[in-house]
């Protein structure tokens, strides 16, 4: 899955895309906002500024709500059966830390751990 900072209309910041489609011919590209899920064809640029893609994360780690993680991070989750990205962490007042997880087959979930600070 190739990712990409771009800026999003809808939520008016750059945020993190995923491609949903390359059309060679006409330098266009398809992309989907993982954060409020509007997407829209983008003419491919000739500065890699535009629109950097992400690198890949080569190290998967299982989910535990034990463990801690950072955006960026590659999860899998077996419930899910699918292996997905970290792309925002809220941290509650309670001990909760609220991962959000873009996952290519189950969507964008939210995962809770906790930390050793309550």
């Amino acid at each position: 899955m190739k990712r990409f900072l771009y800026y999003c209309p809808e939520c008016k910041k750059v945020t993190l895309m995923t491609l949903v489609k390359e059309d060679k011919d006409t330098n266009t590209v398809f992309l989907k906002c993982v954060v409020c899920s509007s997407s829209g064809a983008k003419k491919a640029a000739a500065e890699k500024s535009e629109h950097e893609e992400l690198p890949a994360k080569p190290k998967i780690r299982e989910y535990s709500p034990k463990e801690s993680y950072k955006v960026g991070d590659s999860l899998y989750h077996k419930v899910f059966k699918d292996t997905g990205e970290v792309i925002k962490i809220t941290k509650r007042f309670n001990g909760q830390i609220i991962n959000t997880v873009l996952f290519p087959t189950a969507g964008v979930k939210k995962l809770i751990t906790f930390s050793g600070d309550k």
